[in-house]
Order: C-alpha cells, then sequence, then structure tokens
C-alpha cells in the first residue's frame, strides 16, 4: 500500500468556468473572473492533496458478471467484468483535497455567498480531478514499460455497479491513513474524495484518457471529452 502528498496542483481557470456553467469564454463577466481568480487563490491555500493505492491480482469471469479479488472477495457487476476483460491485477485507490476546502465551501453557502461558494466548489472538482490524472500519468508512464495496457477509472456507482461495493473498496484499502472515511450511506468523508479502479493487462490498449467518456453512460455531461 503506497501514500502520495506530493501533487502539484495546478487549476485549470477554464475547466473551474465550465463547471460554473460558462461554455464559451466571451460569456464571462470581468466580475465572475475576478471572483474566479480570488477563489483560486484562497482554494490553493486549502488544498491538502493525497491518494492512497494497491494493486491486487484479479481473475476476471464474465459469464457471472464478476471480478474476483480473492475467493471471498469479488465485484459483482456487468460492466465491470467487461471492462476488466484481458486484465490480471487491478489498481485500487482512494484520493482526496483534505477537509479545509470542503470546510470552506460549506462556510460560504452557510453565509449565503452563493458565487463564492460555486467557485470554490468548482475549484475542488478541478483538484481532485488534477490529483486522479497525475496518477493516471504515473500508471500509464509504468505500464509502457512494462509493455501493458490499462483501462480507464471506474468508480462503485457507474453504471450497474453498485455504491454498496464502496465498502469492500475500503476493505482493500486503510483510507483512513490520508483522512478519508466511509459513512454508512457509503459516502466517503471529507466530501471531495473519489474512489476507483483501474484495470492492468498484456491484452489491452492503454485508455485514451483517465476517464474513458467513451464508456461512460453520461451522454449529456458538458465536460465530456470529445475525439
Amino acid at each position: 500500500m503506497e501514500i502520495l502528498k506530493n501533487f502539484k496542483i495546478k487549476i485549470n481557470k477554464a475547466n473551474v468556468l465550465k463547471y460554473l456553467g460558462y461554455k464559451n469564454p466571451e460569456d464571462v463577466s470581468s466580475a465572475v473572473e475576478a471572483d474566479v481568480d480570488a477563489q483560486i487563490e484562497v482554494a490553493q491555500g486549502l488544498l491538502e492533496p493525497a491518494l492512497i493505492y494497491e494493486e491486487y491480482p484479479i481473475k476476471v469471469d464474465e459469464d457471472r458478471q464478476k471480478v474476483y479479488i480473492s475467493e471471498d472477495k469479488a465485484w459483482d457487476s456487468r460492466f465491470v467484468s467487461t471492462y476488466m476483460k484481458g486484465c490480471d491485477t487491478m489498481i485500487v485507490l482512494v484520493s482526496t483535497i483534505g477537509p479545509k476546502l470542503p470546510e470552506e465551501i460549506n462556510k460560504a453557502f452557510a453565509q449565503g455567498d452563493y458565487l463564492r461558494a460555486m467557485a470554490l466548489d468548482a475549484i475542488a472538482d478541478n483538484a481532485i480531478d488534477n490529483i486522479n490524472k497525475q496518477f493516471w500519468v504515473k500508471l500509464v508512464n509504468r505500464v509502457k514499460k512494462e509493455s501493458k495496457g490499462i483501462t480507464g477509472m471506474l468508480s462503485p456507482g457507474h453504471s450497474d455497479w453498485s455504491l454498496e461495493q464502496q465498502k469492500l473498496l475500503f476493505e482493500l484499502l486503510d483510507a483512513s491513513a490520508i483522512g478519508v472515511s466511509l459513512t454508512d450511506s457509503c459516502l466517503m468523508m471529507p466530501i471531495k474524495s473519489t474512489s476507483g479502479i483501474y484495470g492492468i493487462g498484456k491484452e489491452i490498449p492503454i485508455s485514451k484518457s483517465s476517464h474513458n467518456c467513451d464508456m461512460c453512460p453520461i451522454k449529456g455531461c458538458f465536460m465530456r471529452e470529445v475525439g
């Protein structure tokens, strides 16, 4: 089990504005842009990025729609078993930006400062995405040297993969080591945390992105990557 904390988070203002609903930069007022710039500066001082991961051997059983980690532990999902076909190992991960920025977001909402809260929330989403993409690059560089391929990241709650299987994921990783816990309803705390898996194997290509938009069921997503 390895913990990574040395992330250099670069907030993409264009993506933050997309999260806020501005698809065209020309639609952004100078006041909104100035506020976003200010909140990016605030957020940078509140970020505590961390990621924990472990690699496990797996056995994919498409007929039973399961991905076995051991005899008594398996992901139970048609989507996951199909997506992991050709993989022989799996990376399990949890990542977070820490509690400080989510607390600041909640404070801004409670004070009725909605523009600031929404800007900070968009920045937080961009930051956690930044962490995951940096980790993705690390994995891609590794599998290239090993002449292997890697899938995009899948998370519990995706397609027919039950959110309840967060419990198994947290059995496989001691996420408390980076300050992340799981509620009874299988939500992670701090709220701006993510969990997921990547499949690795010699029989698959390298996915074109850390999140494979082609496999995502949310066809109308405004952040969908093209090409």
